[in-house]
């Protein structure tokens, strides 16, 4: 990360003080150069970026497979996702509800109801 940064400031340097010295001593063919080199940074920049993500996804990707959770088709759920002994972990309705039931202990459910039944009648109250 370190390094993009030295690149990104040193990239903006560049392109503020190459055009004016350019300009002062009417050197076209520094500014051409500059925006060639500029712009082949950026494209090493974006592509590094790149595969850091790509990396990123794969890590996740690999994390997420070592937990055995995995999703399946079921009539009741669009999306349903269940760990390595299949258990219901997370779904989401046909309806758009979530059902996380299975994973919340039901005072904290119950507690989350409670907010979400607040924010319900403030917004309806502030409607009004």
């Amino acid at each position: 990360m370190k390094r993009k940064n030295i690149v990104f400031w040193t990239l903006t340097t560049l392109s503020l003080i190459v055009p004016v010295l350019s300009l002062i001593f009417d050197l076209m063919w520094l500014i051409a150069a500059s925006q060639i080199i500029i712009g082949f940074a950026l494209a090493w920049l974006r592509y590094s970026d790149s595969k850091s993500k790509e990396e990123r996804i794969n890590n996740l990707g690999q994390r997420v497979d070592d937990t055995g959770m995995s999703i399946i088709d079921n009539v009741q759920y669009l999306y349903v996702i269940i760990d390595k002994d299949k258990h219901f972990l997370f779904g989401i309705e046909k309806d758009g509800s979530v059902d996380w039931s299975k994973g919340i202990p039901q005072p904290i459910k119950d507690e989350l109801n409670k907010i979400k039944l607040e924010i319900e009648y403030l917004k309806s109250s502030s409607a009004k």
